[in-house]
């Protein structure tokens, strides 16, 4: 295939809030020779463009209302569909804690504004000819991630240990320690993150130090080094976030509060919001998530289970006003799941509005028609009426 050929085969998302920037950057890409380009306003939509349409690289602002560039960039690094798509994220600054936090998501490389045609074409090609030479290190980190996102850790145990044997990369060492956290060998797994603390002083081999001793029950440990990870990474709110949920787990509800607190101090975003009202559901405090989950703007569906889970306790507790809310919310964001449409029916029934109820629950049916709580609560209803 020759060079031009290559170029009208790559499909592109650039993704912007700025008409004008969406608009510059796909004109430079034109004039670089690529024609299959796609734009999204929000990293919203860019998600659902992604999940719609193939993309072979994405084009990004890091500053976006309700969602980030660098959020999104997270969020497809953590979908084993989507996590191996190149990435160039355009920013108007980039300080020292934006590059540790960009480089830790997996970024594939980062332009500063402004930006001129030759600095975005050079960026796309160093990228695309990274990305399509099987034998460099990066590319097999790739698919070492890619195994252990698809949960087969012992394939990518051994693909780390042969990537190892000709280079200590703290990736690898990184996906390695993953793995044997999931398998539940936690002397390995700790074994494996000191390694990288060893190469470098790595906020992502802290975080993942604290989980091991999270999942040990060994909290002041896991503390300690979440706060360390939290200190060199300090943009990535999420670890954070992280802290609060042990002080949570300790029942220590006015340290993660004040925890919550200083998050909310920063920039604080959707999924940011979404993470500690769940955190505070998983708890049992149901007011304290409303608090948060009310605040967000525009939810995305990797975060429609949180609001279900919401929706759910609020039916519980005969809040079935907000507890309808909810599940519209959520069914504006996914109208073909079968389990919204049936606890909707479940929230109708309770009220004993049957006729609403009988229509959420054929809703159900339709999308699935073996479901069979679906079945046995519509002919409760039908017989009700």
């Amino acid at each position: 295939m020759s060079a031009n050929e290559e170029k009208k085969d790559y499909r592109f998302l650039i993704v912007d809030d700025r008409t004008q920037m969406l608009t510059m950057i796909r004109g430079m890409l034109k004039a670089g020779g690529y024609k299959k380009i796609a734009c999204a306003d929000t990293a919203r939509e860019a998600l659902r463009i992604i999940k719609k349409y193939p993309v072979d690289f994405i084009i990004a602002d890091w500053h976006m209302p309700n969602m980030t560039g660098i959020e999104l960039l997270t969020v497809i690094r953590k979908d084993p569909a989507y996590c191996d798509i190149p990435f160039l994220m355009i920013t108007g600054e980039m300080t020292k804690e934006k590059v540790v936090y960009a480089l830790e998501e997996g970024v594939d490389g980062y332009l500063i504004k402004p930006i001129s045609q030759n600095q975005v074409i050079t960026a796309v090609r160093n990228i695309l000819h990274e990305k399509s030479y099987p034998g460099s290190t990066r590319y097999r980190i790739k698919k070492l991630r890619h195994l252990e996102l698809r949960k087969k850790y012992d394939e990518a145990v051994t693909l780390a240990q042969e990537i190892l044997k000709k280079d200590e990369n703290p990736e690898a060492f990184l996906v390695l320690s993953k793995c044997y956290l999931h398998k539940k060998d936690y002397k390995n797994a700790t074994k494996y993150a000191q390694k990288v603390l060893k190469i470098k002083k790595d906020s992502r081999a802290l975080h993942l130090l604290g989980k091991i001793y999270m999942a040990q029950e060994k909290y002041d440990e896991a503390i300690e080094y979440l706060n360390q990870s939290s200190e060199i990474n300090p943009l990535n709110l999420a670890r954070k976030i992280e802290i609060g949920k042990v002080y949570l787990k300790l029942g220590l509800r006015d340290e993660a509060a004040e925890t919550f607190r200083t998050v909310e101090e920063s920039e604080t975003t959707d999924l940011n919001r979404v993470d500690m009202g769940a955190a505070y559901l998983s708890h049992g405090h149901v007011t304290k998530a409303g608090e948060y989950l009310e605040q967000t703007a525009d939810p995305i569906p990797e975060t429609v289970v949180v609001f279900n889970k919401y929706a759910i306790e609020l039916r519980k507790l005969e809040q079935y006003k907000e507890s309808l809310k909810q599940y519209k919310k959520c069914l504006r964001i996914e109208p073909e799941s079968y389990i919204l449409h049936y606890n909707l029916g479940r929230a109708y029934f309770e009220m004993q509005k049957y006729g609403e109820a009988r229509k959420a629950l054929e809703d159900a049916l339709r999308l699935k028609p073996d479901h069979e709580e679906s079945k046995k609560l519509l002919a409760h209803v039908k017989s009700k009426t």
